[in-house]
Protein backbone atom coordinates (compact mmCIF):
# COMPACT_ATOMS: atom_id res chain seq x y z
CA UNK A 1 0.00 0.00 0.00
CA UNK A 2 3.09 2.41 0.92
CA UNK A 3 3.76 2.26 -3.08
CA UNK A 4 1.01 3.49 -4.34
CA UNK A 5 2.08 7.17 -3.82
CA UNK A 6 5.20 6.43 -5.84
CA UNK A 7 3.28 5.38 -8.24
CA UNK A 8 3.38 7.02 -12.13
CA UNK A 9 0.99 6.38 -14.58
CA UNK A 10 2.84 7.62 -17.27
CA UNK A 11 5.28 4.55 -17.30
CA UNK A 12 3.87 2.09 -19.33
CA UNK A 13 5.56 -1.17 -18.78
CA UNK A 14 5.66 -3.85 -22.11
CA UNK A 15 3.49 -7.00 -21.34
CA UNK A 16 4.36 -8.44 -18.11
CA UNK A 17 2.30 -11.07 -15.75
CA UNK A 18 1.78 -9.98 -12.21
CA UNK A 19 1.56 -13.20 -10.56
CA UNK A 20 0.78 -13.67 -6.99
CA UNK A 21 -1.83 -13.06 -3.71
CA UNK A 22 -2.70 -11.49 -0.20
CA UNK A 23 -0.57 -8.68 -0.24
CA UNK A 24 -0.08 -8.80 -3.79
CA UNK A 25 -3.58 -7.91 -4.35
CA UNK A 26 -2.50 -4.25 -3.84
CA UNK A 27 -0.43 -3.79 -6.83
CA UNK A 28 -2.90 -6.56 -9.10
CA UNK A 29 -5.65 -3.00 -8.10
CA UNK A 30 -3.34 -0.77 -8.70
CA UNK A 31 -2.03 -2.28 -12.36
CA UNK A 32 -5.59 -3.06 -13.32
CA UNK A 33 -6.12 1.32 -13.10
CA UNK A 34 -2.63 1.76 -14.54
CA UNK A 35 -1.28 -0.74 -17.05
CA UNK A 36 -3.24 -2.33 -18.90
CA UNK A 37 -0.79 -4.02 -20.95
CA UNK A 38 0.28 -6.12 -17.12
CA UNK A 39 -1.92 -9.00 -16.98
CA UNK A 40 -2.88 -9.77 -13.71
CA UNK A 41 -2.62 -13.70 -12.44
CA UNK A 42 -3.77 -14.40 -9.08
CA UNK A 43 -2.41 -17.39 -8.08
CA UNK A 44 1.01 -18.63 -5.50
CA UNK A 45 3.66 -16.54 -4.75
CA UNK A 46 6.28 -19.15 -5.43
CA UNK A 47 8.78 -18.52 -2.49
CA UNK A 48 6.01 -19.85 -0.24
CA UNK A 49 5.67 -23.37 0.76
CA UNK A 50 2.30 -23.66 -1.21
CA UNK A 51 4.54 -23.75 -4.58
CA UNK A 52 8.37 -24.98 -3.46
CA UNK A 53 6.61 -27.84 -0.46
CA UNK A 54 6.73 -31.39 -1.64
CA UNK A 55 2.90 -33.06 -1.90
CA UNK A 56 -0.04 -33.15 -3.65
CA UNK A 57 -1.37 -29.69 -3.33
CA UNK A 58 1.93 -28.05 -3.90
CA UNK A 59 2.23 -30.26 -7.16
CA UNK A 60 -1.20 -29.23 -8.48
CA UNK A 61 -0.16 -25.62 -7.81
CA UNK A 62 2.51 -25.50 -9.76
CA UNK A 63 0.67 -27.62 -12.54
CA UNK A 64 -1.61 -24.94 -12.31
CA UNK A 65 0.53 -21.94 -12.53
CA UNK A 66 2.20 -23.60 -15.87
CA UNK A 67 -0.92 -24.43 -17.48
CA UNK A 68 -2.32 -20.70 -16.33
CA UNK A 69 1.09 -19.44 -17.95
CA UNK A 70 2.14 -21.35 -20.82
CA UNK A 71 -0.82 -23.35 -22.11
CA UNK A 72 -3.20 -21.67 -25.21
CA UNK A 73 -6.38 -22.41 -23.59
CA UNK A 74 -6.70 -22.32 -19.89
CA UNK A 75 -9.76 -23.45 -18.04
CA UNK A 76 -10.64 -23.86 -14.09
CA UNK A 77 -14.02 -25.62 -13.49
CA UNK A 78 -14.14 -26.18 -10.07
CA UNK A 79 -17.10 -27.43 -7.33
CA UNK A 80 -18.04 -24.79 -5.04
CA UNK A 81 -20.56 -24.40 -2.43
CA UNK A 82 -23.66 -21.87 -3.22
CA UNK A 83 -24.29 -19.70 -0.04
CA UNK A 84 -27.61 -18.48 -2.37
CA UNK A 85 -28.36 -19.45 -5.22
CA UNK A 86 -28.22 -18.43 -9.00
CA UNK A 87 -25.72 -17.73 -12.19
CA UNK A 88 -24.23 -14.99 -13.05
CA UNK A 89 -21.21 -14.49 -15.35
CA UNK A 90 -18.74 -11.67 -15.76
CA UNK A 91 -14.84 -10.72 -15.79
CA UNK A 92 -13.04 -11.99 -12.28
CA UNK A 93 -11.78 -8.86 -10.19
CA UNK A 94 -10.78 -8.91 -6.38
CA UNK A 95 -8.76 -10.87 -4.56
CA UNK A 96 -7.52 -10.78 -0.64
CA UNK A 97 -10.59 -9.15 1.26
CA UNK A 98 -8.15 -7.11 3.45
CA UNK A 99 -6.40 -5.83 0.55
CA UNK A 100 -9.40 -4.81 -1.39
CA UNK A 101 -11.11 -2.77 1.68
CA UNK A 102 -7.61 -0.89 2.18
CA UNK A 103 -7.62 0.57 -1.26
CA UNK A 104 -11.12 2.24 -0.59
CA UNK A 105 -11.33 5.70 -0.61
CA UNK A 106 -8.07 5.38 -3.08
CA UNK A 107 -8.16 5.67 -7.58
CA UNK A 108 -7.00 2.23 -7.07
CA UNK A 109 -10.63 0.72 -5.72
CA UNK A 110 -11.93 -2.18 -7.67
CA UNK A 111 -14.50 -1.34 -10.71
CA UNK A 112 -16.95 -4.09 -9.54
CA UNK A 113 -20.04 -3.51 -12.06
CA UNK A 114 -21.17 -6.64 -13.90
CA UNK A 115 -18.44 -8.74 -12.36
CA UNK A 116 -17.64 -11.94 -10.35
CA UNK A 117 -16.02 -10.74 -7.54
CA UNK A 118 -13.17 -12.69 -5.78
CA UNK A 119 -13.00 -12.69 -1.94
CA UNK A 120 -10.89 -14.54 0.71
CA UNK A 121 -8.31 -13.97 3.19
CA UNK A 122 -6.83 -15.82 6.02
CA UNK A 123 -6.36 -15.68 10.49
CA UNK A 124 -9.98 -12.87 10.28
CA UNK A 125 -12.30 -14.08 12.90
CA UNK A 126 -15.80 -13.33 11.94
CA UNK A 127 -16.28 -9.86 13.51
CA UNK A 128 -13.48 -8.22 11.36
CA UNK A 129 -14.84 -10.03 7.99
CA UNK A 130 -18.28 -8.78 8.82
CA UNK A 131 -16.81 -5.34 9.37
CA UNK A 132 -14.59 -5.60 6.34
CA UNK A 133 -17.68 -6.89 4.08
CA UNK A 134 -19.94 -4.06 5.45
CA UNK A 135 -17.39 -1.44 4.69
CA UNK A 136 -17.23 -2.80 0.87
CA UNK A 137 -21.19 -2.67 0.90
CA UNK A 138 -21.42 1.13 2.43
CA UNK A 139 -18.62 1.70 -0.47
CA UNK A 140 -20.83 0.36 -3.09
CA UNK A 141 -18.66 -2.67 -4.41
CA UNK A 142 -22.05 -4.69 -3.60
CA UNK A 143 -24.39 -2.55 -5.90
CA UNK A 144 -24.11 -3.78 -9.62
CA UNK A 145 -21.69 -7.31 -8.99
CA UNK A 146 -22.71 -10.14 -10.60
CA UNK A 147 -21.71 -12.50 -8.21
CA UNK A 148 -19.27 -12.73 -5.65
CA UNK A 149 -16.99 -16.13 -4.56
CA UNK A 150 -15.33 -16.47 -1.17
CA UNK A 151 -11.84 -18.68 -1.02
CA UNK A 152 -12.14 -21.60 1.85
CA UNK A 153 -10.92 -18.50 4.61
CA UNK A 154 -8.60 -20.64 6.61
CA UNK A 155 -8.69 -20.14 10.20
CA UNK A 156 -11.32 -17.27 9.83
CA UNK A 157 -13.86 -18.47 12.44
CA UNK A 158 -14.28 -18.28 16.64
CA UNK A 159 -16.17 -19.76 19.28
CA UNK A 160 -19.31 -17.66 18.94
CA UNK A 161 -19.91 -16.55 15.24
CA UNK A 162 -20.57 -18.51 12.18
CA UNK A 163 -18.97 -16.94 9.06
CA UNK A 164 -21.41 -18.35 6.46
CA UNK A 165 -24.52 -16.65 8.58
CA UNK A 166 -22.32 -13.04 8.60
CA UNK A 167 -21.89 -13.42 4.58
CA UNK A 168 -25.62 -13.89 4.45
CA UNK A 169 -26.73 -11.47 6.64
CA UNK A 170 -24.26 -8.41 5.44
CA UNK A 171 -25.09 -9.29 1.56
CA UNK A 172 -28.98 -10.05 2.75
CA UNK A 173 -31.43 -7.44 0.16
CA UNK A 174 -29.01 -8.33 -2.65
CA UNK A 175 -30.22 -11.04 -5.59
CA UNK A 176 -26.71 -12.20 -6.65
CA UNK A 177 -25.28 -15.86 -6.22
CA UNK A 178 -23.00 -16.09 -3.38
CA UNK A 179 -20.52 -19.28 -3.19
CA UNK A 180 -18.03 -20.24 -0.81
CA UNK A 181 -14.84 -22.61 -0.70
CA UNK A 182 -13.42 -22.03 -3.59
CA UNK A 183 -9.57 -23.27 -3.38
CA UNK A 184 -7.54 -19.69 -4.32
CA UNK A 185 -5.39 -17.47 -2.09
CA UNK A 186 -4.92 -18.48 1.17
CA UNK A 187 -4.67 -22.33 2.03
CA UNK A 188 -2.81 -25.72 0.83
CA UNK A 189 -4.75 -25.43 -2.64
CA UNK A 190 -4.18 -22.14 -4.79
CA UNK A 191 -5.57 -21.93 -8.24
CA UNK A 192 -4.23 -19.46 -10.66
CA UNK A 193 -6.69 -17.43 -11.64
CA UNK A 194 -6.51 -14.81 -14.30
CA UNK A 195 -7.95 -11.53 -13.54
CA UNK A 196 -10.27 -10.05 -16.08
CA UNK A 197 -10.81 -13.17 -17.63
CA UNK A 198 -14.65 -14.36 -17.96
CA UNK A 199 -15.81 -16.25 -14.84
CA UNK A 200 -18.87 -17.85 -14.02
CA UNK A 201 -21.27 -18.89 -11.23
CA UNK A 202 -23.28 -21.95 -12.17
CA UNK A 203 -25.35 -22.27 -9.11
CA UNK A 204 -27.30 -25.23 -10.66
CA UNK A 205 -24.25 -27.54 -10.77
CA UNK A 206 -22.76 -25.99 -7.87
CA UNK A 207 -19.39 -24.89 -9.75
CA UNK A 208 -17.13 -21.68 -10.58
CA UNK A 209 -15.76 -21.83 -13.79
CA UNK A 210 -13.16 -19.63 -15.65
CA UNK A 211 -11.48 -19.66 -19.44
CA UNK A 212 -9.15 -17.81 -20.83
Amino acid sequence: MRLFAHFDATIMPTEKILVGYSDLTALHLAASKLWPRVELLHGPNVATRQFLDPGPSAEANRAALHDALFAPVYEVDIPVEFLRAGSASGPLRGGCLSLVAATLGSRFAPATEGAILLLEDVDEVPYRIDRLLVQLRNAGLFTDVAGVVFGVMPDCVDGKNDLRAIILDVLAGYGFPIAFGLPAGHGDNNVALLLGSPATLDGAAGRFQLRR
